[in-house]
């Protein structure tokens, strides 16, 4: 995650808030991910725009990690941008480590382009290395 965890309500709430901004925005755009059977909450995915350049992520509960949801609701939101005329480019990045989430922008067509080192708020602020994947037209 690029943002600190939630430690309360509030940051949740101020999360939400600043979520619903960038919609209205047209910035910053956020989806929950929910099981089909039951409409369980079990993640989320998203994408921020900048004048076309869009940054997909998504995030899931540990339960649900492994068992293809990752690949189903990342591959849904970047074939839909593809579609989208105003879409210049879709890019990411993930921890150089996390070959299960490396292996899921692989699946669906991002592929990577550099590498860099990111600061997580929720890994300490210390700088990791993280693969950036890319998807231009």
């Amino acid at each position: 995650m690029a943002w600190p965890t939630h430690e309360s309500i509030k940051d949740t709430r101020a999360y939400l808030t600043r979520t619903a901004r960038g919609w209205r925005q047209g910035l910053d755009f956020s989806f929950s991910i929910r099981l089909k059977t039951t409409y369980r909450l079990i993640g989320a995915c998203g994408f921020l725009n900048d004048g076309g350049r869009t940054q997909v992520g998504y995030i899931l509960g540990s339960l649900f990690w492994n068992q293809g949801y990752a690949t189903e609701a990342a591959g849904r939101l970047v074939e839909l941008l593809r579609q989208v005329p105003e879409v210049v480019s879709i890019g990411t990045f993930v921890d150089a480590e996390n070959r299960a989430s490396i292996r899921v922008l692989e699946k669906i067509g991002l592929e990577a382009e550099a590498v860099a080192e990111f600061v997580f708020p929720n890994q300490g602020n210390k700088p990791r290395a993280c693969v950036i994947f890319k998807w231009k037209k």
